[in-house]
Order: C-alpha cells, then sequence, then structure tokens
C-alpha cells in the first residue's frame, strides 16, 4: 500500500498518534489488500460528460426476454410521476407520524391492496425483495411453531435460494428440497409427504414456479401437512390476475417479488417484497404494519401500529433485523395496482398468458427445438429444449444479434445445459417474436 505514502499528512497523523498512514488499515488482512487503483486523470466537469456520453453511445437495444424473477413489464407514466413528487421522493421511511401522513397512508393503501391481491388477512409494508421475504418466512414458520425444518422446492431460483441459506443459518434451521417431476415440471408430493415430520416448520411452494409452471398440487398441500405446520405461497402478483388467491385455498403466509407492480428491471434493483399472512400471526411478523387510528381530535390519522424489529424493542424479542421497507418502491406498487385495479390486472395477466403461449407454440414448430420442455400449464415464461446445442452456446449467438433469448439453465440444475428459460410479457409484440423466432430457427438448424 506504498501508494497511501502520497496521502501522509505529518501535523494530522501526529495529532492521532499514528507514525505511518498504513496503521490506519492494520485490521484488513493483507491479502486483501490491493496497491491501489488504476484510475484514469481527473476531469473537468465538461469534460466528465461528454466522456459519459461517448460511453452511453456505445449502447445498443437489446430484445430482451429474460425471466427468472425480473421481468419487463409496461409501467404507466403515472406511476413514476407520482413517486417522483417531492413529498414522497424525499420522505424516505416514515418514523414521524406527525410530519409523514401522506407516505403513512400511501403505505397502508398499498398494505390493503396486497391483502386484497393475495386473499390475506394482513399484510407488513414491505421488505427488501423477493428472497428476503423468503428467508423471513422460513425464521417466521420458527418463530410460530417451535420447529426447525424448513421444506423447498428444488425448482426455485438459485440466488434466492442462496438467499434462504444465509437466512436459516444463524437461526440453525435446516433446509429439506423437494425435487420435481422432470414430465410436468410441478413439485412431486410423494416426496413432500415422506420429507413432512414433527420438526417440520414451514412448507414453500411457489407458482408459478422457476420454470413458469403452475404449481396445481398447491390445492392439495394443505391437507397433508401436519398441524401447525405453515404453508408459505411464493408468487408472482401479476398472476393472481387470472389465478387463485392463495388466501382461498389455505396458505399461511403469502411472499413475492413485487418488482412486475410498476418497477423497471433496472440491472436487478431496487425491489419490494411482498409479505402478507394470517392475522393470527401478526405479531410474529417481520418488518412493520402502518395501520388507521384517530388524532386526538378525533381525526383520521395513520401510524406505525407494529414494529417489532430490533430497533423498537428488546433484541430477544425481535422478529427481525429489517431496518427498511422500501418505501418508495412499495408507493410505486401502490400506484401501479391503484391505477390499473381489478379489471386492468386481469386483462395484463391474460396477454401474458397469451404471448407466452403464442411464443412457445411457433417455438415448438421449429425442427430442433421444443417448446415447452414441461407438460405444466405455465404462466409467462417457459423452458425450451435444443436438440444437439448448449443453451448458453445458443444465447451467446444471439446476443451478438441483440436478442436476449433467456437464461440458460445448465448450471443451475443438473441435466439441463440444453435447456433455455424464456420469458414473454405484455410488452412484446408480434414483431418481437418474429426477430426470436427467426433468429433461433437460423441458429438451431445452421
Amino acid at each position: 500500500m506504498n501508494y497511501l505514502k502520497d496521502f501522509e499528512d505529518p501535523e494530522l497523523m501526529k495529532e492521532i498518534g499514528i507514525e505511518d498512514i498504513e496503521s490506519l488499515f492494520s485490521d484488513i488482512p493483507e491479502k486483501a489488500r490491493i496497491q491501489g487503483l488504476d484510475l484514469p486523470e481527473e476531469l473537468d466537469e465538461w469534460e466528465l460528460k461528454r466522456r459519459m456520453e461517448e460511453i452511453l453511445s456505445m449502447n445498443r437495444p437489446v430484445l430482451s426476454f429474460l425471466g427468472g424473477g425480473v421481468y419487463h413489464h409496461h409501467i404507466p407514466a403515472a406511476v413514476n410521476a407520482i413517486i417522483s413528487r417531492g413529498e414522497f421522493f424525499s420522505s424516505y421511511t416514515p418514523y414521524q407520524p406527525e410530519a409523514s401522513q401522506g407516505m403513512l397512508q400511501a403505505i397502508f393503501e398499498y398494505q390493503s391492496e396486497i391483502c386484497e391481491l393475495t386473499g390475506m388477512e394482513v399484510s407488513n409494508a414491505s421488505l427488501y425483495d423477493g428472497a428476503t421475504a423468503l428467508g423471513e418466512a422460513a425464521l417466521m414458520s420458527a418463530r410460530v411453531t417451535r420447529k426447525s425444518e424448513f421444506i423447498i422446492p428444488e425448482a426455485i431460483s438459485p440466488e434466492k435460494k442462496e438467499v434462504l441459506q444465509n437466512y436459516v443459518k444463524g437461526a440453525g434451521m435446516a433446509l429439506k428440497e423437494v425435487p420435481f417431476d422432470r414430465e410436468s415440471g410441478e413439485t412431486l408430493l410423494d416426496p413432500l409427504k415422506e420429507m413432512l415430520g414433527p420438526d417440520t416448520a414451514g412448507v414453500y411452494i411457489e407458482s408459478p414456479n422457476y420454470f413458469g409452471v403452475i404449481e396445481e398440487s398447491l390445492l392439495e398441500v394443505q391437507s397433508i401437512l401436519p398441524k401447525k405446520t405453515l404453508l408459505v405461497v411464493g408468487i408472482n402478483p401479476i398472476s393472481l390476475g387470472v389465478l387463485e388467491a392463495p388466501g382461498n385455498y389455505g396458505a399461511d403466509v403469502v411472499i413475492g417479488e413485487g418488482q412486475p407492480l410498476g418497477l423497471p428491471m433496472n440491472l436487478g434493483g431496487p425491489h419490494v417484497g411482498i409479505f402478507a399472512s394470517r392475522k393470527k400471526y401478526a405479531r410474529k411478523m417481520p418488518g412493520r404494519i402502518i395501520g388507521l387510528t384517530r388524532d386526538s381530535e378525533g381525526n383520521r390519522a395513520f401510524a406505525m401500529t407494529l414494529m417489532t424489529r430490533e430497533e423498537h424493542i428488546k433484541r430477544e424479542k425481535a422478529t427481525s433485523n429489517i431496518c427498511t421497507n422500501q418505501a418508495l418502491c412499495a408507493l410505486a406498487a401502490g400506484v401501479y395496482l391503484a391505477l390499473i385495479g381489478r379489471s386492468g390486472l386481469r386483462k395484463i395477466a391474460l396477454l401474458n398468458l397469451r404471448n407466452s403461449h403464442n411464443l412457445a407454440e411457433r417455438l415448438n414448430n421449429i425442427s430442433g427445438l421444443a417448446a415447452p420442455l414441461f407438460s405444466g400449464p405455465f404462466f409467462n415464461e417457459f423452458t425450451v429444449r435444443i436438440e444437439g446445442m448448449k443453451a448458453d452456446g445458443l444465447r451467446e449467438e444471439l446476443v451478438e444479434e441483440g436478442i436476449e433469448p433467456g437464461i440458460p439453465l445448465g448450471t443451475r440444475f443438473q441435466g439441463m445445459d440444453d435447456v433455455l428459460l424464456t420469458c414473454s410479457t405484455e410488452v412484446h409484440t408480434p414483431d418481437d417474436h418474429d426477430r426470436l423466432v427467426s433468429a433461433m430457427e437460423r441458429v438451431v438448424n445452421k
């Protein structure tokens, strides 16, 4: 770290009692240190602006069919117009109810919409994202049941699984994975039944699952669970425009990624985690809940009704150390749902269904492709098997043409090197489909 000598100030070093500047970094292991950064010379503001414009001009538009948890949906202009208002954009987290009534009301409305969407009785004010919502659901299952095992399906996002593993490790919980049917793509009920036992705190099933397959077996899961074991259901909120609300078939906790509700893909974040449950578990929920009340003069007012986290109560009684509810992202989701309404959500969900099924049918007509690979019903994404070619190889060729065809699954699931996860939402046009189909046909049959 010799480059640090350029920054040494003898008077300052004497004042704080150090002989050399390197001693300030003594806590950093030697192997983690670097010998400076290879940075360009400093630029004036106008020179920097011009340089950034040159770099940005190198970007090229990409036609994306990526899914796997983050989706390209239309965002009404009103969403960004509303969340960009100063009273929302700068208010951050409403710690002072007397000065934050607007944001508190907005979050209350978001909670109400999530309850109506999921069929649950209570929703928190949101979490970081869908992955942390799953981790919190596992810990909540253990708190409610005082049991130590959590069962998840094999067919979930590997990244989501990694976040969950980090969450449960400190709590000493064990994870079990239920395999999926290689024909239908659905989670297998018989292996699930065998895994259930006296230590099972909760069972997590998501529908649509990572392959886009709708888990029809979910309607039966509640009936086979041991007494007190929680059923945690993961959802794509857009799919609930056409699918049954989880609260109607026995879910105890509903979680999900709220990004499809008015948030851009934006390099993977920020997002918002949906978390709702039965009312009887409200005090075991993570995060906070905004409630409707009356002020000292009898006027309607909003306040943080529940905030059982370590910042507010004794650490050993806290449900979570979640320190934000992604308030602005939750506001965007709430505005989006209010704008499109019940009929709008159904229309968008049907467009997702139609586009994805039309694309799958066209790809399946190409010699060398099988789409969808799984026979189970699917929502807005599906799997494509490529004959005689690895999926990542096909993707690399199409990316050169400015097309992102989907996610190669070879590094994520064993025996799926030749499988691609492809997604089509309401934003894709017939011309977009033509371009993808033409490119895939040319690469597969060259």
